[in-house]
Formats: structure tokens, C-alpha cells, sequence
């Protein structure tokens, strides 16, 4: 700057290798970052940094699309070039924004799912905006005084807009927790409500919008394997397919989806003023889809009335005799090693273990990252002062999950079994209630969810209604256990549909002898057309 010492050729050189140095970090963690190393390097060998990353998880998914944006405002080229900084200066500033926003949105390295589709498809949805990064925000050799292209800055700007608007969705507890509240909006994340499903759905209205401005805009090259623009495809696959995201999620499958499939084939085959052969096109596989559905799908019966065992001795008989094939005899043998080994080592180390916090259990908990999230949310570490947790009222909200009004879903949650009899036994009437705060979920939902089979059955054994439905996707906990693309398949690529524990085709035995009791109220193949595709529309 004017009046500044000037650098030395010393000066300058050292910080060019700073800068190629924060290159090479910056390629390094995100190398790291695909590869999935931290998980096996550091939270497999600490689960404590683990928990404590799970403790925060919120605030990580809150900074995801708030830094996105911000960063790759601040990492177009012209809007670097304009803070006058040298060569190394700025490399150095770009290579360490970029290192930050790499850890930042893989969680730092967390993997939520080790089975290798899951993997792939994670890192298809986080490696698009890199691909951005690299090939549409280089820098001129020369930073001071170097000038970008008009078209070379747009192009920036649009990758800025569009990446930071996909990201944006994770930071919408932001938004309802802190943002909204001051605007006298009240909305929580977990219950139905037909505002907050509005809003999720104008939003997915703004992505297929934004989508058609990056894709049609003047300065933009369009989908072509020549240009890194098209590896925005491969970032919408791995949001999509990610644990059935396009089926799954209301507002992507109702509007996003069928919005952004209209705008990409528009953009590749017609350029339609109105989109209007796309939009067929999309509407003739939506017409085979219902066509498959009505005419060839087989729909699991429901019974017309659940006759839980006490009713349905035959019920009964089937759970006592399958408990040891669902539990696995490796599970027996392992519960009664434990149990000799505890009454050897003797009362003192089993108090210290206690104090210690159970390594037990966090051995068991860290396995399943979805498992420990939702205990994290039930814990609500960030409600807690150091005198003890606020009261809800004077909190002015009250926690997303309160442990003392669902203790059932909380022992489900951190699959202790000793809890979840007590409770059973002492408290019967939790057995099928219905979380109000997180869509009407029961804990034999969540139960098969996190593939707690020893719970499971403890549940069905005591009466629990497989066939209460939640309010999200409207399935009950047999079509949790079914449906091939559930939660509790996330991360355990070994789960098949139907099975419980270790018994394969368990819900099969298990509904042959419900209907037997109680024939379902309707055979879908008997059904006349008209209700068919009424039901598949609703469903839909």
C-alpha cells in the first residue's frame, strides 16, 4: 500500500512458499476428507471428541450454509483481488478459506455412514462446490493490480449463489431457533405444522429457480462434460439418493425434484420458452411410475385391528419361540461373559465404572452416529448453565426433545435395555406413545430404526402396536423395518428389509400371523383402479 515499506525479494518469496505450503494443506485435508481418514485416525480412537463433536452438531450443520455463502463471496477472484494483497498473501487467504469450509461441511471429518454407498454418495453431495472452487476460482499469476473477466466474475458469482443457496437448507434450524423467534415466528423443527411445511417447500421452489439462472444465464457455459458447471449434477445425485432423500423428504420429492428434472432436460435437449416438453417428459414418467404402482406393486397388508400377544396367543408363541434367532446366540454368549466377568471383578470397579460415565455403553452408542445424535438433542447440552438447565418456561423455549416427557424414547435412543423394562413394567402406557415433539414417533419405531432388537422385542412381547403411523412419511414401524431405503439402513449396509436383529424375514413370520387374527381391511389387487391411484396420490 501507498507509504507501506516495500516487501523485500526475501519478503515476497517466503510468503509465496507460505502460500504454496497453504495449498498443499488445503489439498491434503481435502484429500483426507474423501478418503474418510479422520474417522478411523481420530474418532475411532477417541470416541470423547466424537461425543463432543455430537454434542455441537447443530451449530456445525448451522454454519454449513452460512460460511458457504459467506466464504465463496469472499473467494470470488475479483472480491480477492480487491483487498491489493501480494501473490503469496492471497493464496495464502484462499487456501486456508477453503481448508476451513472442507472441514467444515464433512463435520470435520465425521463420517455418518462407513457402508461404501452411503459413503460415495456423501461425498458426491460435499465434492461439487470443490470442483467449483478449483476451476472457477482461480487467480491471475500476478494478484496486485490483476483484473478479472466480466464473464469469468459472473460465472463466480452464479456458483456462489447456487452452491450457497443448496447448502442454505442445513442452516434452517438457524433460522427457526434464532432468526425467526425475533420476528415473533415460533416454529420447531419435529412437529407438524402447515407453516413450516410451506416454508420447506418455498424453498425448493427458490432451488429450482436458482437452478434455472445458473443454467440460463448469460455468462453461464451450461451442462457440458468441457465445463465444471456439470459436476453440479453430481452434487443434486448424491443429495437426492442419500438414504432415499428423493423419496423420503416431502419437499424434495414434490417439488425439487420434479422442478429441477424439468430445468436440466429442458437446458440439455429443447431450450423451451416455457419448458413445456421437459415438463411432459417428466409427466410421462410420473404417469408410468403411477402405472407401476397401481398395477404391479404389491402393498403390504395392514390388519384391520392389531391383536397385540396377550389377545393373539398364537402372536405370542411366535416372539417367545424367534426372541433367541433375533437376539443371535453371539449376543447371548456375549451377555452371559459379561456377566461373569462383572460378578468377578467385584463391587468397587463396578462403582468406578459408573463414575466414569459407562464405557460400556459409550462403546456401544458410538457405533451408530444417528443414534447418538438424537441422545445429543435429547440431552440438549446447549440448554444447560453451569447452575443447571433453565427451566423451559423461563428459557423461553423449551428443548427440541425433553428426556422427562418421553423416557421410553430416550432409553430407546440410548438402547438401554435395564431402563426400557423398567419402564415397560412400571409404566405401561408409554409403550405406544407417540412423541408429539419429533412426528408422532413410538419407541418401537424408533427402536427398529436404530436396529435395537433386544428392545424391539421387549416392546412387541408387551403389547407395542407396529402399526401406529407417524406423521412425517405416515408409516408404521413395519414400514420402517420394510422399506429398503429407511434410516436404519443408514450406515448399516448389513440390515435387510424385514429382518430384526439377527433373524431374517422376521416381519414376514410376524405379519402372516397378525393377519391371520385380523384379515386386512382391503387387498390392494382387489381394489378398484380408481382407489388404487387415489391411494398412491395420497401417499405421494
Amino acid at each position: 500500500r501507498e507509504g507501506s515499506h516495500a516487501p523485500t525479494t526475501r519478503d515476497m518469496m517466503t510468503m509465496m512458499e507460505v502460500g504454496t505450503l497453504a495449498q498443499c494443506s488445503y489439498y491434503t485435508i481435502l484429500a483426507a476428507m474423501l478418503a474418510g481418514v479422520v474417522q478411523f485416525a481420530v474418532y475411532k480412537r477417541n470416541p470423547k471428541i466424537a461425543e463432543m463433536l455430537i454434542t455441537n452438531i447443530k451449530y456445525v450443520f448451522w454454519a454449513h450454509g452460512l460460511m458457504t455463502f459467506t466464504f465463496m463471496w469472499l473467494l470470488e477472484p475479483q472480491n480477492l483481488l480487491n483487498l491489493n494483497l501480494s501473490a503469496g498473501s492471497t493464496a495464502v487467504l484462499k487456501y486456508t478459506l477453503q481448508s476451513v469450509l472442507a472441514l467444515t461441511l464433512w463435520d470435520f471429518g465425521h463420517c455418518w455412514a462407513m457402508d461404501w454407498v452411503s459413503f460415495a454418495l456423501l461425498n458426491m453431495h460435499h465434492v461439487g462446490l470443490f470442483v467449483a472452487l478449483h476451476f472457477g476460482f482461480s487467480l491471475p499469476a500476478e494478484s496486485k493490480g490483476a483484473v478479472v473477466s466480466a464473464v469469468a466474475a459472473q460465472q463466480a458469482h452464479m456458483d456462489t449463489c447456487m452452491f450457497g443457496y443448496l447448502w442454505s437448507i442445513h442452516s434452517f434450524g438457524f433460522f427457526l431457533e434464532v432468526i425467526f423467534p425475533l420476528i415473533g415466528i415460533k416454529l420447531q423443527e419435529g412437529q407438524r405444522s402447515i407453516a413450516l411445511d410451506g416454508l420447506k417447500h418455498v424453498y425448493c421452489a427458490g432451488t429450482v429457480y436458482v437452478l434455472y439462472q445458473y443454467l440460463n444465464a448469460e455468462s453461464q457455459p451450461g451442462l457440458d462434460f468441457r465445463h465444471y458447471q456439470t459436476f453440479l449434477l453430481v452434487m443434486f445425485a448424491g443429495r437426492w439418493f442419500i438414504n432415499g432423500n428423493w423419496k423420503n423428504i416431502d419437499f424434495l420429492r414434490r417439488v425439487e425434484l420434479p422442478g429441477c428434472f424439468t430445468v436440466i432436460v429442458d437446458h440439455l435437449f429443447f431450450h423451451d420458452v416455457y419448458l413445456e416438453r421437459a415438463a411432459a417428459a417428466y409427466l410421462t414418467l410420473v404417469l408410468g411410475f403411477l402405472a407401476y404402482k397401481v398395477f404391479f406393486h404389491k402393498s403390504r397388508p395392514k390388519p384391520t385391528e392389531y391383536f397385540g400377544p396377550e389377545a393373539n396367543p398364537e402372536l405370542k408363541a411366535l416372539l417367545d419361540d424367534k426372541t433367541d434367532e433375533v437376539l443371535g446366540l453371539s449376543l447371548s454368549g456375549r451377555k452371559e461373559k459379561g456377566q461373569e466377568e462383572r460378578k468377578e471383578e467385584g463391587k468397587e470397579e463396578d462403582d468406578a465404572g459408573d463414575a466414569d460415565g459407562s464405557e460400556d455403553e459409550v462403546d456401544k452408542n458410538k457405533k451408530n452416529a444417528i443414534r447418538q445424535f438424537f441422545v445429543k438433542i435429547f440431552d440438549n447440552e446447549a440448554g444447560k448453565k453451569k447452575g443447571g438447565r433453565k427451566p423451559a418456561k423461563e428459557a423461553g423455549t423449551a428443548p427440541l426433545l425433553q428426556k422427562d416427557a418421553w423416557p421410553l424414547h430416550y432409553a430407546v435412543a440410548r438402547d438401554d435395555v435395564d431402563e426400557a423394562r423398567r419402564l415397560v413394567t412400571e409404566n405401561p402406557e408409554l409403550i405406544n406413545a407417540q412423541m408429539s415433539d419429533w412426528h408422532n414417533y413410538t419407541p418401537l419405531m424408533w427402536a427398529i430404526a436404530f436396529n435395537n432388537a433386544e428392545i424391539a422385542m421387549l416392546l412387541l412381547k408387551n403389547g407395542a402396536n407396529p402399526y401406529l403411523t407417524e406423521t412425517y412419511h405416515g408409516g408404521d414401524s413395519v414400514d420402517v423395518a420394510c422399506d429398503a431405503t429407511s434410516i436404519r439402513t443408514f450406515g448399516a449396509p448389513g440390515v435387510k428389509p424385514g429382518t430384526l436383529g439377527s433373524m431374517e424375514n422376521f416381519f414376514d413370520a410376524f405379519e402372516t400371523v397378525v393377519l391371520k387374527r385380523s384379515p386386512p381391511a382391503f387387498v390392494w389387487d382387489q381394489l378398484p383402479v380408481a382407489q388404487r391411484v387415489l391411494k398412491v396420490v395420497e401417499k405421494w
